[in-house]
């Protein structure tokens, strides 16, 4: 919901050659989806098991898979809405680039992990190719924009 606000924003931004002012919604969008996701993910990092019961006892088997791919919607939010900005400010083809290698690195991680390891093999393979979309693309923006979705400075205070 925070991104269906940010990335008309981002456009617009971008459009006025105003980079302060991307940055500055960047980084208020990022501290947003950070703020309540957190409580979230705690709720599943600490309760898994709680959680994946409410829909049945044979779903707590489900609970590595669970923690796995909360780890990288983690991610995500830590970085806030880059791939956003990519694609509302041009670089639409590069995110483009990124995703398709992300794709490729899936299954090729599906291939190798799911025989082993079976759906917890499968969840990491998500969780690995989510991560690299968000994480190449948090230091792409950084390249593009020169600034970072995170507040460095801001992390050092608390």
């Amino acid at each position: 919901s925070v991104n269906s606000i940010a990335a008309p924003k981002f456009a617009e931004f971008w459009a006025k050659d105003d980079i302060k002012g991307l940055k500055k919604i960047a980084r208020q969008s990022t501290k947003l989806i950070f703020q309540t996701s957190l409580p979230i993910v705690l709720v599943f990092l600490l309760f898994p098991s709680l959680i994946l019961g409410i829909f049945g006892n044979e779903f707590k088997k489900g609970v590595l898979v669970l923690i796995i791919l909360t780890f990288g919607q983690f991610i995500n939010a830590v970085v806030g809405s880059v791939g956003y900005i990519l694609q509302m400010t041009g670089k639409e083809k590069i995110l483009q680039y990124v995703v398709f290698v992300a794709v490729l690195v899936n299954i090729g991680l599906n291939i190798v992990l799911i025989p082993k390891y079976g759906i917890n093999g499968a969840a990491f393979a998500s969780m690995f190719s989510l991560a690299i979309i968000n994480i190449i693309s948090f230091f792409l923006v950084k390249k593009y924009y020169g600034f970072y979705t995170i507040n460095f400075k801001g992390l050092k205070k608390l």
